[in-house]
């Protein structure tokens, strides 16, 4: 109906674009209101880590998943089980085993972000984010010089497009700047080292 060019167009706005069949069952209606649904078949804790791994723009560590999810006094076990959970209904994918990278797809990951910006708790899942890149990419640059260049790249380099992200958004506000400063300075210099 739309012809290609419409439908790259609209591909920015996909989760209201995408109609499905006219029928009586409203969650066919359109991919937002499907995702909706599924949604709601989550218990209220599920659907706080869900709406948290919003933040990732492509894959995450479990560690990651957890420093992001943990809030509201929720220990390290509760998100593993949460995680677990949201991993056996697909909502999230295992995009590689070793070591293990996790992701959402695409559109859910886009439901997910729009979730959390909804619920007030975008900034805190942001900020938490780039605390652990910050420390993540500190115990880098400490372990480095001790470990096999494979062995690290493997660990750290998926984190860039999370760093950059990130970064994005610590510069996109004045009051964040300490955090820019800092992403940039334990990443940057990350980096920076190895490649000399």
């Amino acid at each position: 109906m739309l012809g290609v060019e419409e439908l790259r167009k609209g591909l920015n706005n996909r989760l209201v674009m995408l109609k499905g069949a006219r029928t009586s069952d409203a969650r066919h209606a359109s991919l937002h209101a499907m995702l909706e649904w599924s949604h709601t078949l989550l218990e209220p804790f599920d659907q706080r880590v869900l709406r948290r791994l919003g933040v990732f723009p492509g894959s995450f560590s479990l560690d990651a998943a957890i420093a992001v999810a943990t809030e509201d006094g929720s220990g390290r076990w509760e998100i593993i089980d949460a995680f677990g959970r949201l991993l056996d209904r697909s909502l999230i994918t295992l995009g590689q085993r070793e070591p293990p990278r996790y992701r959402l797809l695409e559109t859910l990951r886009l439901y997910a972000a729009e979730k959390l910006q909804t619920s007030g708790e975008a900034e805190a899942a942001a900020e938490r984010h780039a605390r652990h890149l910050i420390e993540l990419f500190d115990e880098a640059d400490l372990s480095w010089e001790a470990t096999p260049d494979p062995e690290w790249l493997a660990r750290y380099q998926p984190e860039l497009g999370n760093l950059q992200t990130m970064l994005d958004w610590a510069l996109a506000e004045p009051s964040r700047r300490p955090i820019a400063l800092a992403l940039a300075a334990s990443g940057g210099a990350c980096f920076c080292t190895t490649c000399s």
